[in-house]
């Protein structure tokens, strides 16, 4: 009995927690994934397809936000989840570009034998859906080109080391996708690697983000660049060097004073301005 109390307790807490869930949210349901096992047996399994319908429920008509999470309680699922089963969210999107390019991301985390199948199955859906469309001049077939390209260039992506990915991305100028790369990354040992890229626009880019996070380690990285090969590389990590330094010897601010605030319910009382003879 104590066993199926504890149970419905854990499920009624995780419903709760679904209604309220936003995609930034999901520490509120991490304690549904504390006894996955990778079983059928786990809480988090057991929970699915009540997840599934709550979470539709919650957000039909106002955005793909069900699908992102969908997609995200698949993959804390691992290995249980089909490719079905991931494929079905993809396929419920209708704002396809954020999203989607949120979701492929989070495609690298989930094993390479889903992965790739995976994109492959997308693209052929994609490419299928298109095939029907007889206007070629038509917005609905262009837009569907777009989709199976960014589609295939997520695939052929799978295949290279993050160092070459953010190296590919600063080359073909999209440094907000590679610094969005580095943001979402904590990964210390990329970082360094990051360092002998053998791409100048990566190294270049790499200082650009260095010098927003100034830590220790950072900055031991800006001062290495700064004797870096090429000039542009060399030239931005000194300046940047040179900055940081300049910010750490400037005295703080002066902050003026401010009479705390009377607490409520308290009353002052303030004596009133001499009058002038």
């Amino acid at each position: 009995m104590a066993s199926h109390t504890h149970t419905d307790k854990v499920r009624s807490f995780a419903e709760s927690a679904t209604k309220d869930l936003t995609i930034t949210e999901w520490k509120n349901l991490e304690f549904l994934f504390h006894d996955h096992d990778g079983t059928a047996d786990s809480e988090a399994a057991k929970f699915w397809p009540q997840f599934r319908e709550l979470i539709a429920q919650h957000h039909r008509g106002l955005d793909d936000g069900h699908v992102h999470a969908r997609w995200e309680y698949l993959r804390r699922l691992e290995p249980l989840p089909t490719l079905d089963m991931y494929f079905n969210c993809v396929l419920e999107l209708k704002q396809h570009d954020q999203l989607a390019r949120e979701i492929a991301e989070t495609i690298r985390r989930i094993p390479p034998e889903k992965s790739r199948p995976l994109l492959r199955e997308i693209i052929d859906h994609l490419t299928a859906e298109q095939a029907t469309i007889a206007n070629k001049n038509a917005y609905p077939f262009h837009e569907l080109r777009l989709r199976i390209e960014q589609w295939t260039t997520w695939l052929d992506e799978l295949s290279l080391t993050p160092v070459e990915r953010f190296a590919k991305l600063c080359e073909s100028n999209s440094p907000w996708n590679a610094l969005e790369l580095l943001n979402r990354s904590f990964d210390d040992p990329l970082f360094a690697q990051l360092v002998e890229s053998p791409s100048a626009k990566a190294r270049l880019a790499f200082v650009n983000f260095l010098k927003t996070q100034p830590t220790p380690r950072h900055r031991e990285w800006l001062t290495r660049l700064s004797t870096d090969p090429d000039t542009s590389v060399s030239t931005a990590a000194t300046e940047a060097v040179e900055n940081l330094k300049a910010q750490a010897t400037e005295p703080p601010p002066k902050r003026k004073f401010s009479p705390p605030a009377a607490k409520l319910g308290e009353v002052t009382f303030e004596e009133p301005p001499l009058k002038a003879e």
